[in-house]
């Protein structure tokens, strides 16, 4: 089965797994890839601890993960 799949939003093919990525500053980088890149937010929420996390679509129903470092 070819799990490759052709990414609307970026026009490349890949098969990617979720990846995660801690930031500095949770707000600024959410506008970076929603407004800068176009990619769309699929979720948010906060953990245990109240920092907050977000997956984002970023084509094909390929996702990662940004959180508050």
């Amino acid at each position: 089965m070819n799990t490759n799949r052709i990414n609307r939003i970026i026009a490349m093919e890949q098969n990617l797994d979720i990846a995660k990525q801690a930031v500095s500053d949770f707000e600024k980088s959410l506008k970076f890839y929603t407004e800068g890149l176009g990619f769309e937010v699929f979720r948010t929420w906060k953990n245990a601890q109240g920092s907050s996390i977000a997956l984002i679509d970023i084509g094909s129903g390929e996702y990662f993960e940004i959180f508050a470092d």
